[in-house]
């Protein structure tokens, strides 16, 4: 419940502190759903694949299932609602608006999402071209719900899969 508190205040803040021009970012045109529709297909298509490799069932299989029996329905269906706008606010707009790089931007975004007593070292490029794809996305699209949309995609997938 306190990592719900924590990214509802980072996604204040980030709001706060990139102000007006927060609303530039949210449009959606026919391009943005077709990038997004590609990429959310192309995230799913990729966990879908290693489900059954190493990285799948020893990794996400095992972080996914303790996460569900630690975890409330509510969780479940909000909690990555709640990750994905914050985070995506916070890591590409906010960083963007500060003109920090994308590959620094990126490899902190994989750094606060590698768990090491859960995700081996193996984890660290998947999450870090994650994490590119999706600056790769706003930049196509100039709209940040492609990036929330894609986030919530590749966390429901891993619900999906191994539930």
């Amino acid at each position: 419940m306190i990592i719900i508190i924590i990214e509802i205040v980072l996604a204040a803040i980030s709001l706060y502190l990139i102000g007006k021009k927060v609303l530039h970012y949210f449009h959606f045109t026919k391009k943005a759903f077709l990038l997004t529709l590609i990429y959310s297909v192309l995230y799913f298509l990729v966990l879908y694949l290693i489900r059954n490799t190493y990285l799948g069932h020893e990794v996400f299989g095992k972080f996914i299932q303790q996460s569900i029996a630690h975890g409330s329905i509510w969780t479940l269906t909000f909690y990555p609602i709640i990750i994905a706008f914050s985070e995506e606010l916070f890591f590409r707009l906010y960083f963007r608006s500060e003109k920090i790089n994308m590959l620094l931007a990126s490899l902190i975004f994989t750094a606060l999402h590698w768990r090491p007593d859960y995700f081996p070292t193996l984890i660290f490029p998947l999450l870090f071209v994650f994490a590119l794809m999706q600056w790769s996305l706003l930049k196509k699209t100039k709209s940040l719900w492609p990036v929330i949309i894609t986030h919530l995609v590749a966390c429901y997938s891993l619900l999906l899969i191994y539930i």
